[in-house]
């Protein structure tokens, strides 16, 4: 990402009034923030990069992207219209791991807050099933031939926790 955001730094640069938002922070809800890697001001358009292999790339071209990096664009553009910008679209930019741009892949769609919003609302069920889980894994007691079940269910809130932090998922959440 680096590299994508130090030719778009160069280019703001040449003009009088900056185009580009470059890795902005923003603030999706109270607990829920992330670093758009583009917004263009002009076309009022998040970008999002993605570096994929070539099997993931097909896939993205037959398929669009998945309905986790779906959410996260949207979520990235609820985040900057909360901070006043107007986002009119969301796009996705598939970059071939191997390099050879002439094979990227943008996919584009109009912003819609209502998946952002929807993506919220899973996230904060998510945060509720982790939560349930770590106060049922508190109740089990070991020594009553519980142990397995446990470390079962601490294993399981590590796993969600884990799902939720990844930045394909949703973002950024605070961990508890």
């Amino acid at each position: 990402h680096a590299g994508i955001a130090s030719v778009y730094e160069d280019l703001n640069a040449q003009m009088d009034e900056p185009r580009y938002l470059i890795e902005q922070r923003v603030q999706v809800t109270k607990d829920l923030s992330g670093s758009v890697d583009l917004y263009d001001k002009t076309l009022k358009m998040v970008l999002d990069w993605k570096v994929v292999g070539d099997t993931s790339l097909k896939k993205y071209k037959k398929d669009g992207p998945s309905n986790q990096y779906r959410v996260q664009a949207h979520l990235y553009g609820m985040g900057l219209f909360n901070e006043g910008y107007e986002v009119k679209s969301v796009a996705i930019v598939f970059l071939p791991r191997g390099g050879n741009l002439r094979q990227m892949h943008i996919w584009s769609e109009p912003f819609d807050p209502s998946i952002a919003i929807d993506g919220i609302e899973r996230m904060r069920g998510a945060k509720e099933v982790i939560e349930m889980a770590r106060i049922e894994a508190g109740k089990l007691h070991p020594d009553r031939g519980s142990h397995a079940v446990k470390e079962i269910a601490a294993t399981a809130v590590k796993e969600l926790e884990s799902l939720l932090r990844d930045r394909s998922v949703v973002l950024e959440i605070p961990s508890a």
